[in-house]
């Protein structure tokens, strides 16, 4: 397994060779679909987001978001942690670095106040893996409000 640093890092503390390996990540993952990344638009990363990346010599091979939002749930609000943007690099799948990027934002979502939980949507060719990685599949009506 090659060495690998995991990271939580602010968005305001990423440098610009930081955003060079996120676009590499993103634009691999959802160019043909969205077009070129940009960070200033939500799908699958924004700005007010806490990147937890995973480098392997330097560059980064994995990303996931975290985002701070109340949620309704029930006849209340709660703090979540959204989570988003989970990407890993082709070089180090089947390595177990997604487990790892993800138990280390589990993690961080744990010791951050005022989270209630983790909310992540996916697709449901990836569902096993976050099963694996110890998410819990729930059924809930989501409406959203377009930005």
């Amino acid at each position: 397994m090659p060495d690998i640093a995991i990271n939580v890092i602010a968005h305001a503390e990423l440098t610009a060779r930081n955003f060079v390996g996120l676009r590499r990540l993103f634009d691999a993952e959802y160019l043909d679909d969205f077009g070129e990344w940009d960070p200033d638009m939500p799908y699958g990363y924004a700005p007010h987001s806490v990147p937890v990346i995973a480098q392997s010599n330097c560059e980064i091979v994995d990303h996931v978001g975290l985002s701070r939002r109340r949620v309704g749930v029930g006849d209340g609000e709660v703090e979540i942690a959204g989570v988003g943007g989970v990407l890993i690099s082709d070089a180090v799948r089947r390595e177990r670095v997604g487990s790892r990027l993800m138990a280390n934002a589990a993690q961080s979502m744990k010791t951050a106040r005022g989270i209630a939980f983790g909310y992540l949507g996916c697709r449901e060719e990836v569902v096993s893996f976050y099963n694996s990685c110890g998410w819990t599949r729930i059924s809930a009506a989501e409406r959203s409000i377009d930005r």
